[in-house]
Order: structure tokens, then C-alpha cells, then sequence
């Protein structure tokens, strides 16, 4: 008898007389069962968390949407050039104190001046700068075609996922003129 997410679950694969021709099937089935039931578990726990996330872009806006909100690193096109906010941490800094921040790109490092803003979406503040003209094209180009982005700020150091970033941000690849 196993307790599995709570509930007893009773397992007699191997425990009683066996009946199978094939060792072998026993003998995975055994290995998957705890696979299975762990899987079972984190659906419970987290339902669709893997379909909540997602790169998005909407008019000269791309960035990573959760839950219908854009939030971790989006970047903007102002006309003059590319803008990049950072948010979705409650951490509470004062209006247009200024912070460098740094985004890496599979290893590649970037670095922004940034300035704190009110997050118009929660409690807490965001993270707004300007992505340098001799960058620009450089840094669109290592988040659209990258694997991994880690974002450190004084808020903390938070990842941010890239899948689906290619096609969201094909629009800002000739921002400003970068």
C-alpha cells in the first residue's frame, strides 16, 4: 500500500504470482509506475501550467505572456528605438531609481540602464530601459533564436523561457533602424 498525491494507492505488480510470459513487461511496468504516478501528482497540482506561457507579440510589443499578461522581459519598439521592460516580481523600488541590468542569452551577456517604474499590473515596480542602437539587432537576433534567458536584477536572477520566441519578435528585428 503506497500513498500517492494523498491518496492510498495499492500496488501488487510483482507481489503476487506471476502470470506473464514476459519478465521484461513485468519489469518495466515497475520502473514506469512511479513515473507515472509522479506525473499524475504535478497535473493535479499544476493544470496547464505548461500551456500558461508563452512568447506573444501585439502591435510593436513582444515578450513572454503568462496567464494572459506580459510579464519576465518584453521589448517594444518606440520608433527611436527598442525598449525593454522587465517585470513580474514583487519587489517595490522608488519611482526612476536607476539599476543596471543584466539579460543572458545562452551565455551571452547583455547590460541595460534602466529606471523603476509603478507596475500598472501589481503591487510591485518595473524595470523600464533602452536597448543601445549597437545592440539592438544583436540582442532581438540571441533572444529569437536562443534556448535560455536568465534575468538579473535587484529583484533577484529569474529565467525566462525563449520557446516561441523566433516568430514573436520577428517583428522588432529592424527596430529603430538596428
Amino acid at each position: 500500500m503506497g500513498n500517492i498525491c494523498g491518496s492510498p494507492l495499492k500496488v501488487s505488480i510483482g507481489s503476487a504470482r506471476k502470470t506473464s510470459e514476459n519478465p521484461v513487461g513485468d519489469d518495466l511496468i515497475r520502473r514506469f509506475l512511479p513515473v507515472l504516478a509522479a506525473s499524475l501528482c504535478l497535473s493535479q497540482i499544476l493544470p496547464g501550467a505548461a500551456f500558461a506561457q508563452r512568447w506573444r507579440a501585439s502591435g510593436q510589443t513582444a515578450g513572454l505572456v503568462v496567464d494572459g499578461a506580459l510579464t519576465g522581459l518584453s521589448l517594444t519598439c518606440t520608433g527611436s528605438g527598442l525598449a525593454i521592460t522587465l517585470s513580474g516580481f514583487a519587489a517595490r523600488f522608488g519611482t526612476g531609481e536607476r539599476y543596471t541590468v543584466g539579460v543572458s542569452v545562452d551565455g551571452t551577456a547583455y547590460l541595460f540602464d534602466t529606471a523603476a517604474r509603478a507596475d500598472p499590473n501589481g503591487a510591485g515596480s518595473i524595470l523600464v530601459g533602452t536597448v543601445p542602437a549597437k545592440s539592438a539587432a544583436g540582442f532581438v537576433d540571441a533572444l529569437r533564436k536562443g534556448k535560455a534567458a536568465e534575468v538579473a536584477s535587484p529583484a533577484g536572477r529569474y529565467k525566462v523561457p525563449l520557446s516561441g520566441s523566433g516568430a514573436a519578435l520577428e517583428r522588432l528585428a529592424h527596430c529603430g533602424g538596428s
